[in-house]
Order: C-alpha cells, then sequence, then structure tokens
C-alpha cells in the first residue's frame, strides 16, 4: 500500500467512527493507519481508546505495545506487550518485541528469555535470533553471540529443488532485520 491508500483508509475509518465511536476494530485499523503513516501520536489515542473497550484483545495490546515502543515509551510498550502474552503467549511476535524492549530498559537476561520463547514458537523466526545475538553482545557474552549466529547462518540454508547447485538463503520478511549492530561487527572485525 502506498501513502494514498493509507490516507483512504483513514477517511474510510474515521467515518465509521463517526457513527459509532466504540468501534473497537475500526479503532485498531486506524491506529494501524496511522502507524504506517509515522503518526504514532494519533495511532496511540486510537489504540488506547480499543484496549479500555476491549480488554481481551490481544492484538489491540499488543498493538499498542508497538506503537509505545515507537514513541520510546520502553516501560509502556512492556507492560503493553506483556498483556498481549496473557491473552495469548503463541505469538513470537510478541515474545520478540518484548524481549527487544527488554534490551531498551536494559533487562538483558529477561530478553534473551523472551527470544528464546519466540524461537521455540517458531524455530526459522531468524529476527529472534538475531536479537538473541544482540543480546548476548549487550552482556559481553561475545563467544556466544558468535556461536549462534554461525550455527543460524550455517542452519538457515535452502537447499534448491531446481538442482542447479547454488544454496539459496530464504526470503526475509520486511521486518526481519538482517544487518549486525555496530557492536557486533566491531567484534567480528576484530577476531580476523
Amino acid at each position: 500500500m502506498n501513502k494514498r491508500d493509507f490516507t483512504r483508509a483513514e477517511k474510510k475509518f474515521r467515518k465509521v467512527l463517526q457513527s459509532d465511536r466504540s468501534h473497537v476494530p475500526a479503532l485498531n485499523l486506524l491506529s494501524v493507519v496511522l502507524t504506517s503513516l509515522g503518526r504514532f501520536a494519533d495511532a496511540e489515542q486510537f489504540v488506547a481508546r480499543a484496549v479500555e473497550l476491549n480488554q481481551s484483545s490481544d492484538v489491540s495490546f499488543y498493538n499498542y505495545g508497538l506503537i509505545s515502543k515507537e514513541l520510546n515509551k520502553p516501560q509502556q510498550a512492556y507492560e503493553k506487550f506483556t498483556e498481549s502474552l496473557k491473552l495469548n503467549p503463541n505469538v513470537p511476535e510478541t515474545w520478540n518485541n518484548r524481549g527487544a524492549v527488554c534490551n531498551d530498559l536494559k533487562e538483558y537476561e529477561l530478553a534473551l528469555s523472551d527470544f528464546d520463547r519466540a524461537a521455540s514458537l517458531n524455530g526459522a523466526y531468524a529476527e529472534a535470533y538475531a536479537n538473541r545475538g544482540n543480546s548476548l553482545m549487550l552482556l559481553k557474552r561475545y563467544d556466544e553471540a558468535v556461536a549462534l549466529i554461525t550455527r543460524r547462518c550455517r542452519s538457515s540454508l535452502v537447499w534448491p529443488k531446481h538442482g542447479s547447485g547454488e544454496a539459496m538463503l530464504p526470503p526475509h520478511s520486511a521486518s526481519t532485520r538482517t544487518d549486525l549492530s555496530p557492536m557486533t561487527k566491531s567484534y567480528l572485525s576484530n577476531q580476523n
């Protein structure tokens, strides 16, 4: 979707909310649209109302956590992700995002635990492994970080079925970080 599509969607959701101010799906979707447009403070107002109206939606709490993270409110983000996990502990992205917030809060051991949980729910979730490696680096557990990155890189190769003989890496989603942190790059360059 492009900016014009998001703007059109915003207008439609606002129109729904004019006739029903407590329409939780419209509140949630409007917060997603506003987040996509980079309007996080506006998005927060709508997702907060969605959570207020429906305390049993793990998706609303998850969205609130993402928006809080973007607004640089790590403690609030942690609380919202935790609420989402109480409602549905089987979503690896929620564990991964809460772990990232734990890193922001300098709670590295808790972050490691969250990244492990995310990976246990989805063994191919590259972002959880990358984030775990960054947490290990922040804890100065460099050998573990290098071993994790090396092990995951080797195991993430997918061999093509068409017989070309070339190794193909799996496609990365737009949200997957494939870059190394500056600390990781520095450590690896000093190992040569």
